[in-house]
């Protein structure tokens, strides 16, 4: 069952006082953990207990295992609340992060796979994305946050490369990409699929990858990205989810969507009114709008109960998009720069898909549009009568330095 932990630390007082006993204790407990036994045994004690107390979430243990990263100082998701959820272990069914561009979201899963590998024994993860580019930048960022994870080592008996790492618990890190085929997800066994930029995903090449999550006991299955068009695998897996929005108090305004006190990040005519040159505004009193105190509101309960869990993360809900003067500088230009195109705005920034669209052609794509019924001549004669709308033609060159 999912758990909101930044609204259930807020609001319920018993679980707030376990989990910061807990989290004081193996603060305690670390230093004295690398030269006692006792100490180290106890400390793992304490690690499981707060893993399941928070139903098999590990974000509050993110600090513990990556001390110095980026800055030299202990990753925390406090500063990105929302984050949590992305933590989430959602056994059968699916979670699906709907998100716009750059609120973190490769980092946060890359420490989500290091800490689960490393917690749970024989766990098996596969991460899928569809182009070699979009492999190549989290697998490189997963490999400067292993270096910073608390327990990386080289192990000679273990392959750690870049695209592929093993451990001694028998768990497994697979990084792979599946644009036009599947041939890196064959014969591969796993736990955990986790798809990402899947708005861009061929989802004929689905039911093979899907194979690989066969024999497993503990099946969680992820589907990220940025939903441009609405027509998208990724949209169409949140429309079916239990569609999350992240809500923030707003004293005296009253949303179409949410009711009075409440501003949803999730609806871009709440956030639109909200956006003004001075900051993230409450459009009813102009006060600053606090989005670290919001909470996930799930639009779809029993889609929820389900196990069809759905996220909603616009870039106008990170503080430190909104509160630094800079960043929201940056926000503010986006949003005058493509005032002459909301849609531009709404999507990259809000994340939230305006428009149908077409994803890459395939060459399956191609060759189903192909006729091979007719030949070249009876195509020929069509064309000159008038029966094609379009013809097109093309000139491959090869790119030589010939200059007759």
């Amino acid at each position: 069952m999912y758990i909101d932990l930044p609204s259930e630390m807020r609001t319920n007082g018993q679980f707030r006082h376990l989990i910061t006993e807990l989290v004081k204790r193996i603060a305690f407990l670390e230093p004295k953990s690398q030269s006692d036994p006792g100490a180290s045994d106890e400390l793992n004690t304490c690690m499981i207990k707060l893993y399941h107390t928070c139903n098999q979430n590990a974000g509050f243990l993110v600090p513990y295992f990556f001390p110095r990263y980026p800055f030299e100082k202990p990753l925390s998701l406090s500063d990105r609340p929302f984050s949590y959820a992305m933590f989430h272990m959602q056994m059968g069914g699916y979670t699906v992060t709907r998100a716009s561009r750059q609120i973190g979201k490769s980092t946060t899963y890359a420490a989500r796979q290091l800490i689960n590998a490393h917690i749970l024994p024989t766990f098996k993860s596969i991460y899928v994305v569809p182009h070699p580019s979009f492999l190549d930048t989290y697998a490189n960022r997963m490999r400067d946050m292993e270096r910073s994870f608390r327990f990386y080592q080289q192990h000679k008996d273990y392959r750690q490369n870049l695209k592929f790492k093993e451990y001694p618990n028998k768990s497994q890190i697979y990084l792979i990409k599946c644009l036009t085929d599947t041939v890196e997800a064959r014969s591969k066994t796993t736990d955990e699929l986790l798809f990402d930029e899947c708005q861009l995903l061929d989802t004929e090449l689905l039911p093979d990858i899907e194979q690989c999550q066969k024999a497993s006991r503990m099946p969680c299955t992820i589907y990220a990205g940025t939903s441009t068009t609405v027509e998208s695998f990724l949209e169409i897996n949140y429309q079916y989810s239990s569609k999350g929005i992240w809500v923030i108090p707003a004293p005296g305004y009253t949303s179409d969507s949410v009711g009075k006190g409440w501003l949803n990040c999730g609806d871009e005519n709440d956030i639109i009114k909200a956006i003004h040159t001075d900051g993230f505004v409450n459009p009813a009193t102009k006060q600053q709008l606090m989005v670290h105190k919001g909470h996930w509101v799930h639009q779809d309960r029993l889609k929820m109960e389900a196990g069809f869990i759905g996220f909603h993360i616009p870039q106008v809900i990170i503080p430190e998009y909104v509160y630094k003067p800079h960043k929201w500088r940056e926000i503010i230009e986006s949003y005058t720069k493509y005032r002459h195109n909301m849609k531009k705005f709404i999507q990259e920034i809000l994340g939230i898909p305006t428009e149908e669209g077409q994803r890459e052609i395939t060459m399956k794509d191609l060759m189903r549009m192909c006729d091979d019924s007719l030949t070249y001549e009876q195509m020929k004669a069509r064309a000159k009568k008038g029966y094609y709308s379009h013809v097109i033609s093309g000139c491959d060159w090869g790119g030589s330095d010939y200059n007759p």
